[in-house]
């Protein structure tokens, strides 16, 4: 057990090694000579969970390289999971938008990675509120999560969502104003909203659930 465990740890020092050269060539020589799949590097368990993938997206590996794993997992790689890493949870897709790479977003998306996953069934593990409650949500990439076919049931719907008043009371207006303009709510509308908490008006979820539909009706 020890053997393997001690054996993991030292492939995964050595691929380190190797991303950091970017260099796909011997990224593949690697694997060939040490005779082992991405899915025998994955997990682990543990508070200290390397996740190759995760390691290389956040490590600015290039695309060519993400595309290597990907096929190399194509038939265990399953793109919608959590890990744990030094007790942060994170998901491949997220990583990506985490700091606005769009191009490996686009490649994971291809490979049916789903925008509307949601770390571990959370009620609150959507992708906007993970980018937001690790303040890493810009317009940028809220902008493109909603242009990717992001579900208005955490927004909306979701009782248990409190998505659009953590926005209002933390004075994220932009956020508001492209999240209502996507759904071609008017400004109108919008500055109402806005209004309702700056003059410290009680809104309930409930209520602003409410008038959000009445205005999608109109």
């Amino acid at each position: 057990m020890n053997n393997t465990k001690n054996s993991n740890e030292e492939i995964q020092k050595e691929l380190k090694i190797i991303l950091k050269k970017n260099n796909k060539t011997e990224l593949e020589n690697y694997f060939i000579e040490k005779d082992i799949a991405i899915k025998d590097i994955r997990g682990g368990g543990g508070s200290d969970n390397f996740d190759l993938l995760i390691y290389s997206i956040e490590n600015g590996a290039s695309l060519d390289i993400l595309k290597f794993f990907i096929t190399q997992g194509q038939t265990t790689l399953d793109l919608n999971y959590t890990t744990n890493h030094h007790g942060q949870e994170k998901v491949p897709l997220f990583s990506a938008l985490m700091n606005n790479n769009f191009s490996v977003a686009d490649l994971l998306l291809q490979n049916k990675a789903d925008i509307n996953y949601c770390v571990n069934n959370k009620e609150d593990g959507d992708i906007i509120h993970y980018l937001f409650t690790h303040a890493s949500l810009n317009n940028k990439n809220l902008k493109y999560i909603l242009n990717h076919g992001y579900d208005t049931y955490f927004l909306f719907t979701n009782i248990n969502s409190s998505l659009i008043t953590d926005f209002i009371r933390s004075f994220k207006n932009k956020f508001l104003e492209i999240i209502f303009k996507h759904y071609l709510f008017d400004n109108a509308f919008i500055i109402n909203l806005l209004k309702w908490y700056k003059n410290r008006t009680p809104l309930s979820l409930h209520h602003l659930q409410g008038v959000i539909t009445k205005e999608k009706i109109n």
